[in-house]
């Protein structure tokens, strides 16, 4: 299960991220005008590789994926590019903060997935917020002012534990360039280190998520769109898409 949680006693599935992306996307095309290029949206996952992942890594992959899949279908279509990022191995070196870029741009979701797919975990140091810098400062995003820009960044260790570049650095550059950054947890929701991860993305206007051992998520959203989310669980629920 991959969930959100607006409150204490609310809780949100899987399709509520989806539908919250595959929506601003629908709105965003419907506005353009008729015969212009498709809405374009540029999303980016970094995923944490060190090997503290093991046993989460797979559930992270597979939630990540899930997202990208149906933002994919999302009616009407965007123009989707997609760009992965690894950081925590320590083969890719100190300077680069234990990041790498794996996969710059590109509308080829079967090699999103393939790459995706491809990752296995190592011992290393990982650094949210270097993750997050270089997804801002090394990938060549859309530039029109149209675009939809959205970064996931998904570990397990301290967000705020980068000796060079802070949380606030790192978020601020993406606020910058109208980069949204959710991050997602892979942990226990009520270990101490979630509180960081949640101040991260709340200054970009995120989300948050968590999956544990279970690959259980939860998230906490507090947004104009809860009641328009609301409104949507019940519809499906009320016919049978959703139980």
């Amino acid at each position: 299960m991959f969930a959100f949680r607006r409150n204490s006693t609310t809780l949100l599935p899987v399709w509520a991220l989806i539908a919250l992306l595959v929506s601003t996307t629908a709105q965003a095309t419907k506005m353009a005008v008729p015969g212009e290029q498709r809405q374009p949206v540029d999303l980016v996952i970094a995923l944490d590789v060190s090997g503290s992942m093991s046993g989460l890594i797979d559930s992270a992959k597979q939630r990540l994926w899930d997202v990208v899949n149906e933002l994919a279908r999302a009616n009407p279509q965007p123009d989707l590019r997609m760009a992965i990022l690894t950081y925590g191995n320590p083969s890719y070196g100190e300077a680069s903060g234990y990041v790498r870029i794996d996969m710059p741009f590109t509308r080829d979701l079967d090699a999103v997935n393939r790459t995706l797919f491809s990752f296995g975990t190592d011992g290393g140091d990982e650094y949210v917020s270097r993750v997050v810098h270089r997804s801002v400062t090394g990938l060549a995003w859309n530039e029109s002012p149209d675009a939809l820009k959205i970064l996931f960044v998904a570990g397990n260790e301290e967000a705020n534990q980068d000796p060079h570049i802070s949380v606030e650095i790192a978020s601020q550059l993406a606020t910058n360039k109208g980069i949204v950054v959710n991050t997602i947890y892979c942990g226990n929701e009520d270990d101490n280190i979630v509180a960081g991860w949640r101040e991260f993305s709340a200054m970009t206007n995120g989300m948050f998520a968590s999956i544990n051992q279970n690959a259980s998520a939860v998230a906490n959203i507090a947004t104009p769109m809860d009641d328009e989310l609301v409104r949507l669980n019940g519809a499906m629920v009320k016919s049978g898409v959703c139980r």
